[in-house]
């Protein structure tokens, strides 16, 4: 049996025989394992992502505060179509926030799926 690690990810698993002049091989097992450890520069990469999360977030935060004070400011002077940018600024930094928190996830799951 002959096993083969591709980037320390993904490990395949084969089967090899002869039988004259032909070799033939079927894959037998497939399994996944990511770990950040594993991969060369991988916790680096890592910090950064936790880095520009962070920054996102403060982002987000950001947006919504001035989204809230714009909507305040629309609404006091009588301006709806202000108003309703503050709120859709709002909106748009909650669904930031959310897409943010929800990614690793989302991605945990769809690297389960393959």
């Amino acid at each position: 049996m002959l096993q083969g690690v591709l980037y320390g990810v993904r490990q395949l698993e084969w089967r090899c025989w002869s039988h004259g002049r032909t070799t033939r091989c079927d894959r037998v097992h497939v399994s996944s394992h990511a770990e950040s450890g594993g991969a060369p520069g991988g916790a680096g990469v890592q910090s950064a992502i936790d880095v520009i999360a962070a920054y996102a977030l403060y982002a987000s935060a950001a947006g919504f505060l001035l989204g809230a004070a714009i909507w305040a400011v629309g609404g006091r002077i009588g301006n709806d179509y202000t108003a309703t940018g503050g709120k859709i600024g709002m909106f748009t930094a909650i669904g930031v926030a959310f897409a943010i928190g929800a990614a690793p996830k989302v991605l945990q799951w769809a690297f389960g799926l393959g």
